[in-house]
């Protein structure tokens, strides 16, 4: 049995671990983003005083074996006082003021869900993402980093206040054998976990094999117009590529936003022969919506370990 770590967030990391928990063979263990700002989740922190739940809810559902809850985990109400919310967002609140805490409802939810695996926060405080532009503007809030209309030309990104690693995870890293980091949003969804103290060492110790799955597209606020050396230029900022083992890419155009080709991300540390770089056509259609082909994904994943 194989331990399968997978850092980031959103439908990028839902859609990775909703294939990942068909294996046999791996022990999967999430550790997600908990700086989500908008939406229901947005509401839910600035009511409550609770850390981001959208992610998490997310990531729980995918790992689910329960097929009816599953269901109902991910059900958005349309009318009354409820509207706009998820109902696994108010679910996870409910069980936290039950029990008094998030790492109980987590808990909780894992055995109520019948989860195979475990989903890890990364981190129980309460922080918010920060970006700041090359023009010296700072952006405060994942939501409104996320849902910006023109491209943010970010030169930096931090948290408000700093934050903590979740004690757990230092042990899951411990005993993992393969740790994937991405596919999602760059910022808001993969490197801001990077961010708390304590994640980047844990990794850097790892005696696992890194791979880094890059985006299939480029995201208007966060990276338009970015190409692969790009992504691997922000990697060596908030990671340091000598952490990465493996980088999968998309090799074929899929759009006006596609990232394909290893163009320019030859020469310097980048690769000095250790980097080895899988380029294939990862892209599939999902309800109309290009998405990573996670079968392909985990066949060459299968490859890499062996």
């Amino acid at each position: 049995m194989l331990n399968i770590i997978c850092i980031g967030g959103g439908n990028g990391l839902s859609n990775l671990l909703s294939e990942l928990v068909k294996q046999k063979d791996f022990r999967i263990s999430a550790i997600v983003t908990t700086m989500d700002s908008g939406g229901s989740t947005g509401k839910i922190r600035k009511e409550h005083n609770v850390i981001a739940f959208g992610d998490l809810r997310r990531a729980l559902s995918a790992l689910s074996e329960n097929k009816e809850l599953k269901k109902e985990f991910n059900f958005r109400y349309k009318t009354g006082k409820e509207k706009g919310h998820v109902s696994g967002n108010l679910f996870l609140l409910n069980l936290t003021k039950k029990l008094g805490s998030e790492k109980k409802a987590i808990l909780e939810a894992h055995k109520i869900l019948e989860i195979k695996g475990e989903v890890l926060p990364v981190t129980y405080d309460r922080v918010n993402i920060v970006a700041e532009t090359k023009k010296g503007k700072k952006i405060v809030g994942e939501d409104k980093i996320d849902t910006a209309k023109s491209f943010l030309d970010i030169k930096n990104i931090y948290l408000s206040p700093l934050a903590k690693l979740n004690p757990s995870i230092k042990k899951v890293i411990q005993k993992a054998d393969v740790i994937l980091i991405g596919p999602g949003d760059l910022y808001t969804s993969v490197l801001c976990n990077f961010l708390v103290s304590g994640l980047r060492d844990e990794v850097r110790k790892s005696k696992a094999k890194k791979i880094w799955i890059n985006n299939l597209t480029n995201k208007l606020s966060e990276t338009n117009g970015f190409q692969l050396k790009d992504y691997l230029n922000e990697i060596d900022k908030y990671l340091g590529l000598d952490i990465i083992d493996y980088v999968i890419y998309q090799n074929k155009p899929v759009g006006d936003k596609s990232v394909t080709g290893v163009k320019g991300v030859r020469g310097g540390k980048m690769m000095e022969g250790r980097i080895q770089f899988i380029g294939d056509d990862f892209a599939t259609r999902k309800n109309k919506e290009l998405v990573h082909n996670v079968k392909k994904i985990i066949k060459t994943i299968n490859q890499i370990i062996k």
